[in-house]
């Protein structure tokens, strides 16, 4: 059954070490009266072994020792308490772990270990005085008490009869470790009314790095402006940030909370609120949660490892009418995203233009690999193409996304190279330098080209059944014949499409960079 769990800052008082029974209204002494007021019998964010807890609430004036009070399901299930006190008016949880960094977060009173177990489907809980008489007892059994995973089962009201299933709720509380309840106070199962939503996403920026690129948005749905001042941004682990400082987000209004504020750092992202290290978006599978000052769930965003959307590189999960998607929108240096506006993943009915790979440098002769390797694209349409935010790739793990704005005529070649420097290149006329990112293997490689989108735009794989000269281009042979990407007999990404260069450019070796192929007979 449940679970103990409360704020790890708070609770700490919950011990009082006063040991009495309460009085009756006329001064007789009757039995001490506990109720049975939460219980987590199934955790998520941690396992049940750790996790499981129940509380208590005392309603009278005097506080309560629970030495020789027994919890049991009066089946196998029992535990004696060897100490422990409620509070005059409060509440305490009993737990089977008492490790705060295991249990999700619960500070308990007392741990009875392996000696109760909170089944998950039916089960019990009853609470024994030390005289054998009963005091309190839940059965979740009963037709229509929730069975909840990660969420306790909440009293609404500790005055109303808990033995109703009407009388339960499901909490919307955040504990420290991810799970939902309010163990050790007040229990709360209303949801937040305030109108905020996580829009958008970008745990895993392209061209920055992770340790400053990351961010994410929210968006005021409502009629009335929030201040972000007290909110909280957290995961289901570790991670939790308490906002500090005013931000008032307009109606209809955004505000990015991201790494840092530095636009040189962060991929040219205007941050409203700073997290610093206090917040980590995982590329492949977390979550972020924004609790409101009371520490109510206010929305949360998670992302398994094997979404779809997981581990995009370079674009923000973006939330749509439909669902999330990915963005397709070029923000700051290059990457993918609508940081602070509307957001846009609207599916694209293919790539934005056909640009072809038509010339492949991968082994100068006349100067080094790290200076002289080169590819040419070739532009077939009446418009010129802006080349931001395309990207060029392998499937070994290098990725360069064109960060500047740099346009390939209509009907024109541009060059793509490891250096622009023309002194140190071998003469090419390198319009985009990408550096390290790319290399160039001498044996089997592939270079793919994608637009902003990502659609791959055209790819080419060489392997050992092609020309691999040295100092010399490979060219493609008739840049208007069918590149299509369908599968590997596409006629351009076959061996005998292409050829070793005729033509000796800048410091002697062979090719025809931004210009029209020529090759050897």
């Amino acid at each position: 059954m449940g679970r103990l769990g409360a704020p790890v800052l708070a609770a700490l008082s919950l011990v009082v070490a006063i040991v009495g029974t309460p009085a009756t209204a006329g001064g007789a002494v009757g039995p001490p009266a506990l109720v049975i007021t939460e219980v987590m019998t199934n955790p998520s964010a941690v396992p049940d072994e750790d996790g499981e807890w129940f509380e208590v609430h005392n309603p009278a004036d005097q506080p309560v020792d629970l030495t020789g009070w027994v919890v049991t399901d009066e089946r196998e299930d029992r535990f004696v308490f060897g100490a422990g006190t409620v509070p005059a008016g409060g509440h305490a949880v009993v737990g089977r772990s008492d490790d705060v960094g295991a249990n999700g977060g619960a500070v308990s009173i007392a741990t009875y270990g392996d000696a109760v177990r909170l089944t998950n489907g039916p089960d019990r809980l009853v609470l024994l005085r030390p005289d054998g008489s009963e005091a309190d007892r839940v059965d979740w059994g009963e037709p229509g008490f929730p069975w909840p995973r990660g969420r306790s089962m909440s009293l609404r009201d500790v005055a109303i009869d808990n033995a109703s299933p009407d009388a339960w709720c499901l909490s919307t509380t955040s504990m420290w470790g991810g799970d939902l309840g309010t163990p050790g106070s007040a229990n709360r199962c209303d949801r937040s009314h305030v109108a905020l939503r996580i829009s958008e996403v970008l745990a895993n920026p392209g061209l920055s790095d992770d340790h400053d690129g990351e961010w994410f948005e929210v968006h005021n749905e409502g009629d009335s402006p929030i201040d972000l001042l007290g909110f909280t941004v957290k995961d289901d682990d570790h991670d939790r940030l308490r906002i500090t400082g005013s931000h008032v987000v307009a109606p209809g209004g955004r505000a990015v909370l991201g790494r840092t504020a530095d636009q040189e750092r962060n991929g040219g992202v205007e941050v409203d609120v700073v997290y610093g290290d206090a917040v980590t978006l995982h590329n492949r599978a977390d979550e972020v949660v924004l609790l409101d000052p009371t520490g109510t769930e206010v929305d949360r965003v998670a992302w398994p490892g094997d979404q779809p959307l997981a581990d995009h590189n370079g674009a923000a999960m973006v939330a749509g009418p439909a669902g999330w998607c990915r963005a397709t929108t070029v923000f700051g240096i290059g990457d993918l995203g609508t940081p602070g506006r509307a957001g846009g993943c609207e599916a694209r009915p293919g790539p934005i233009a056909p640009l072809v790979i038509t010339e492949v440098m991968a082994d100068p002769a006349a100067v080094s690999d790290d200076d002289g390797e080169w590819f040419e694209v070739h532009n077939p349409t009446d418009r010129p193409v802006d080349l931001l935010g395309w990207r060029v790739s392998d499937h070994d793990g290098d990725l360069h996304r064109v960060d500047v704005s740099v346009e390939v005529p209509a009907g024109g070649y541009l060059v793509l190279g490891r250096s622009a420097d023309r002194a140190a290149n071998g003469g090419v006329p390198v319009a985009h330098a990408y550096g390290t990112d790319v290399r160039l293997s001498n044996g089997a490689d592939e270079l793919v080209l994608a637009d902003p989108a990502g659609t791959p735009v055209d790819r080419i794989v060489w392997d050992d059944d092609w020309p691999r000269p040295v100092g010399s281009s490979i060219s493609l042979v008739n840049a208007t014949i069918d590149r299509s990407l369908s599968g590997p007999q596409a006629i351009g990404n076959e061996p005998w499409g292409w050829c070793e260069s005729a033509i000796t450019f800048g410091f002697g070796d062979r090719g025809t960079p931004g210009a029209p192929t020529i090759c050897l007979p």
